[in-house]
């Protein structure tokens, strides 16, 4: 395996805080070492008392090699890069730079050179190409950094701490932020083209969800951009993008025939323009707009996904899979394959779903990141959970793992599927570096089941079961499934026990008992969404709705947009008399198409109840709902 480059956050002066790690994110986009990209190394520490945050120092090479033999790296280290910053105020700062050979304690090179407010990117630009031209192999992609001023950097450099993914939450740090961040780059310097593309995949990114305050969030962003910055394609493109995305075809129609008209060869233009005329039924126009696109640009990729998309909506659906099909010969293009495997997943078409994770195989080295995570979710999604499913997953998740190599996702499942082939050293190994930072999360919950996998195979087993058939059982079944829970619970304390007998004593009006064994259910199920979900559910039961505010808001949290983790939030909001905003989520539910989860008694007091529904159904919706 090549070796790969390492970027320490960059010392900071005090109340400068962030700046340092903002500054190694915005590098590892511009340097790449042979074929690998750079990562930067997030070391966690505590100040006095406070939360953990980064550590942003000046690594020698001595406390690399400290850092190294603690950390037991999975791949070798080529280049280790590290610095100080000092912003420039009234007098001009500092950029160092230093980088060194980890394996001899070599220093290669060491820049210092002052940064002034008016060529702060000219400086920076200049000091990489000095480390390149000191280190073989490096590659430095210089972009626009060049004519970036310091405000303009700073933003930017403010911008990917907030979209940095933050390990210890396992989400997103900010997203609204760092699109006020690169907003206010646009607004200081409008012809720099790394704000716009960064704004625009950022803002893509956050709206592209289900939730409708985002999309709206992330188009406002986009819009105010396009005032500062009118003519750049990627922001054009992203605004039409997320108008279809919130229902606004017309409003998109309107934006792309200007843009058409001032850059008649962008091919991107007629694709986004042909589906805002698709999402009116207005077929023949589309396919009208998809022949000029093609004429002006026959190799943009995206007029052949739409043009799927057209024949899919005609019932033409062979026609639009070879379209799709197409363009991902052609390319490992990731929309094509994610319309595939979203078309192969509906139909249940189990031999377009093996050519494509058979795709994904074979390209370990040259497809993207993406790509990989959607070939694992489709093969769990359509095939048996068999031996041979886990030997191909352990490719996939391998293969997702040369380019993501610290995904707490990936790491987690293939745990999963090498404890499902008995390498259980392994899959402890890896679980190890995800309970590091994934404590309280869903993924942190997941890796205490799969732990229990590994460390007890048979029994394993057993419990997934006995959670399915808590759920799914007939009552005649119960007295059987409380005696055999029983056990369980009492044998093993994994959370999907304590679960599992907890349902059981909730169908059966035990809820006082149910209660009790979900509290046990806490101690390694803190992150589960359904763990927090049943307490409140119970605790509803019992009368009890404030004790069970925090477990509905926290199933939220942890479960992301699920309807039924919506539906019990609302429940509880009325029954602790905050009515005004129980009945907000309850239309926005019922505007959803979840009608069935809401009581009617609670949020529909001029109509006469609905069915209350026993507390078993509900927590059988939920738990279907999780599962999909």
């Amino acid at each position: 395996m090549s070796a790969i480059g390492v970027l320490v956050p960059f010392w900071v002066p005090e109340g400068k805080a962030t700046l340092g790690l903002g500054l190694a994110l915005l590098l590892r986009d511009h340097l790449k070492l042979a074929v690998r990209d750079f990562r930067v190394a997030q070391l966690y520490g505590h100040v006095d008392d406070g939360p953990a945050r980064v550590v942003e120092a000046m690594v020698t090479p001595e406390q690399w090699a400290a850092l190294a033999r603690d950390s037991a790296p999975t791949s070798p280290v080529g280049i280790v890069m590290t610095g100080a910053l000092e912003p420039p105020t009234d007098e001009p700062g500092l950029l160092l730079i230093a980088a060194f050979d980890p394996a001899t304690g070599r220093e290669i090179v060491r820049i210092e050179r002052e940064l002034d407010e008016e060529s702060a990117g000219a400086t920076l630009a200049s000091s990489l190409s000095e480390v390149r031209g000191a280190f073989p192999g490096l590659e430095v992609n210089l972009g626009a950094l060049a004519s970036l001023e310091w405000t303009t950097l700073e933003y930017l450099i403010r911008a990917e701490v907030a979209a940095a993914h933050d390990p210890i939450r396992n989400e997103r740090s900010d997203m609204m932020a760092a699109l006020t961040y690169l907003g206010r780059a646009i607004d200081v310097q409008p012809e720099v083209t790394t704000s716009a593309e960064k704004l625009a995949a950022l803002a893509l990114d956050l709206g592209g969800g289900a939730d409708a305050r985002m999309t709206a969030a992330a188009l406002r962003a986009v819009v105010m951009a396009l005032d500062d910055a009118p003519l750049r394609a990627e922001l054009i493109e992203a605004a039409a993008t997320l108008m279809a995305l919130a229902g606004e075809a017309i409003r998109a129609e309107i934006l792309l025939n200007e843009a058409v008209a001032r850059q008649p060869a962008h091919g991107k233009f007629y694709a986004l323009l042909s589906m805002s005329l698709r999402a009116q039924g207005k077929l023949d126009a589309a396919d009208a707009v998809l022949n000029k696109g093609v004429e002006v640009d026959p190799t943009e990729a995206l007029l052949a996904l739409e043009r799927g998309e057209v024949r899919s909506m005609r019932g033409d659906q062979s026609g639009a899979v070879a379209e799709w099909l197409a363009v991902l010969t052609g390319a490992s293009d990731v929309r094509a394959f994610d319309r595939l495997a979203a078309f192969a997943n509906e139909k249940k078409d189990m031999g377009l779903a093996q050519t494509l994770v058979d795709y994904a195989l074979t390209r370990a080295e040259a497809a993207p990141p993406r790509l990989f995570r959607a070939a694992i979710a489709l093969a769990y999604a359509t095939e048996g959970e068999d031996l041979a499913r886990a030997a191909r997953l352990e490719k996939l998740l391998r293969a997702a793992l040369v380019h993501i190599p610290d995904d707490l996702w990936v790491l987690l499942h293939l745990a999963q599927e090498l404890a499902r082939l008995n390498q259980c050293d392994e899959a402890l190994r890896l679980l190890a570096r995800v309970d590091a930072t994934a404590s309280n999360t869903p993924l942190g919950a997941e890796s205490a089941r799969v732990r229990f996998r590994a460390e007890n195979g048979a029994a394993a087993a057993e419990v997934d079961a006995l959670v399915r058939d808590a759920y799914e059982a007939g009552d005649d079944a119960l007295p059987s499934l409380l005696e055999r829970t029983s056990q369980a619970a009492e044998q093993y304390p994994v959370w999907s026990a304590q679960l599992a007998h907890a349902i059981i004593l909730a169908r059966l009006e035990r809820q006082s008992d149910a209660l009790r064994f979900l509290k046990r259910a806490l101690d390694s199920g803190k992150g589960s969404p359904m763990v927090h979900h049943a307490l409140g559910r119970v605790l509803v039961e019992l009368d009890a709705p404030a004790e069970a505010l925090p477990h509905a808001e926290r199933a939220i949290a942890l479960g992301g947009d699920a309807p039924a983790a919506f539906a019990l939030l609302a429940e509880v909001l009325a029954r602790v008399g905050r009515i005004e905003e129980a009945r907000t989520i309850a239309s926005q539910l019922a505007a959803a198409g979840h009608r069935e989860l809401l009581r009617g008694d609670v949020f529909e007091p001029g109509d006469s109840p609905k069915e209350k529904g026993t507390l078993f159904s509900r927590l059988r919706e939920t738990y279907r709902r999780w599962l999909r």
